[in-house]
């Protein structure tokens, strides 16, 4: 008798977890409207910049994403993530995704630029083989597909 109350006991409490599972999924579904935290909409553009416009062969490449906001009120933000791509003679020779995470939602003020708070290290490496590129020009482009936002920039690579 015993062991088939703690049977029951514990398929109730089963039932339960998942009653309140299905709560809290309705209660962000109601207070976001359907929509993922990153589907908020931005009104703005997007910038990037690397620490340098030429690189030795090797030598690290600092990458740094900014959001700039042109309403004149405030955006909050939750998360972020965005694709970096970097292309030699319009091929893809690396690509990753950068997911970004806050503690707390940051706002960003109105009519003002706001720098992601990671900087992006490319070490030179292709993404297939893990191997130094060569020397030549690179364009590195930044894209967050959920605001339609894209960047570009472009660097060199020599000896």
């Amino acid at each position: 008798m015993d062991k088939g109350y703690s049977t029951h006991k514990a398929l109730v409490l089963i039932l339960l977890f998942s009653l309140l599972g299905s709560c809290s999924a309705v209660i962000l579904h109601w207070k976001y409207g359907g929509e993922s935290l990153e589907q908020q909409t931005f009104e703005g553009h997007l910038m990037l910049e690397t620490d340098k416009k030429v690189y030795h062969l090797g030598e690290p490449v600092q990458i740094k994403v900014f959001l700039i906001n042109e309403k004149s009120e405030k955006v909050e933000l939750r998360s972020l993530s965005y694709d970096l791509t970097i292309y030699r003679f319009e091929q893809s020779v690396y690509t990753t995704k950068v997911r970004v995470e806050f503690l707390q939602p940051i706002m960003i003020e109105p009519v003002s630029t706001y720098q992601i708070p990671t900087t992006y290290t490319w070490h030179q490496k292709d993404i297939k083989l893990n191997l130094q590129v060569p020397t030549g020009a690179y364009t590195i482009k930044v894209s967050i597909p959920h605001y339609n936002l894209t960047a570009t920039t472009s660097i060199i690579i020599t000896q």
